[in-house]
């Protein structure tokens, strides 16, 4: 499928008769919950070709001369992110459940993740929503400035689209933006309270601010034990504690790196997971695939017990894992 979109987008970027791209889903009640990772890892080389198209795509997104709009509903999970996160205009449409769970399935977030995750929602609450999976609402995508405009009535809004005559594509975006307009992304009384309250937010800062590795987090919330405390080592107990613990070093070995080498890192990391580590092929198996409901992941939490044989640099510097995405 992103192989299909890619082309896609390549060519209607050079179509003259078209001025402006709109991603969306058929399905009212989910945008994209992600990659079909059971058919990653059913044929570990094509999975590997697929995620590489992906972030491929992310790159060319970014290059397009014609703006693109997506139309958020529903779920936005996974790699339904990596398709819209870098569209010109980002829209809610009603409502959306926003998230990034790979570390369930002993993945990692993706798809740059820990680039727009930092970008938008800062160190601290990006390390947070990757380790724990958190998920958002439309409340709080507003208050993060993640979405562009929040829109009720999509039809109404995109036969306003439609009625823009002009064949200039810089007339045409300039109507664009003045429709956005008339839609600006406001929390009303029918939303869900934001899950980023100020309480949450509070401990999130309190606690990452402090701590430099997942070690030294679990540490410090087993001394305090608090309530939040007990949460946040329940939500890592609940995933695979490699993937929380890889995923700890690269979202901050990534900070302050540019996208293009962010995606590179993530397809570098793609690779580790699929072929030195069984996280991923159990998570996927016991998950998805079984459906098993009891499965849980093993308590290394308790004692720290599991090493990576190299740390993120290593992995990342390994030339043997090395692609350019182009």
């Amino acid at each position: 499928m992103v192989g299909g979109l890619l082309h896609i987008l390549k060519n209607l970027d050079q179509d003259e008769r078209c001025n402006i791209i709109i991603i969306r889903s058929v399905n009212e009640t989910c945008f994209c919950s992600g990659s079909d990772v059971k058919d990653i890892l059913s044929d570990k080389e094509k999975g590997i070709q697929h995620l590489k198209l992906l972030y491929m795509y992310v790159n060319n997104i970014l290059k397009m001369k014609k703006y693109t709009l997506c139309i958020w509903n529903g779920y936005a999970m996974g790699g339904g992110l990596g398709l819209s996160m870098y569209a010109k205009y980002r829209v809610i449409n009603k409502s959306v459940t926003y998230a990034m769970p790979e570390n369930r399935i002993g993945f990692f977030p993706d798809i740059s993740s820990s680039y727009f995750l930092n970008k938008y929602f800062g160190k601290n609450i990006g390390l947070h929503i990757g380790l724990t999976g958190l998920r958002l609402n439309e409340s709080d995508l507003i208050n993060f400035n993640v979405c562009d405009s929040y829109i009720e009535n999509l039809d109404e809004f995109l036969n306003k689209l439609y009625d823009i005559k002009t064949k200039q594509l810089c007339d045409f975006n300039a109507h664009l933006v003045n429709i956005l307009k008339q839609y600006p992304p406001k929390i009303n009384n029918n939303m869900p309270k934001p899950v980023l309250n100020n309480d949450l937010i509070y401990n999130i800062n309190k606690y990452y601010g402090t701590s430099n590795s997942l070690e030294e987090l679990i540490t410090n919330l087993k001394y305090d034990n608090n309530d939040f405390c007990k949460k946040l080592l329940d939500d890592i107990r609940y995933n695979c504690y490699l993937s929380c613990k890889i995923w700890y070093s690269y979202f901050n070995y990534n900070l302050g790196k540019s996208l293009s080498e962010v995606l590179n890192n993530d397809f570098k990391l793609t690779q580790y997971f699929i072929n030195n580590i069984n996280t991923f092929n159990t998570g996927v198996n016991e998950i998805l695939v079984n459906k098993n409901k009891s499965f849980k992941w093993s308590e290394d939490i308790e004692s720290n017990s599991i090493q990576l044989e190299d740390n993120i640099e290593e992995i990342l510097n390994n030339n043997k894992l090395y692609i350019d995405l182009g």
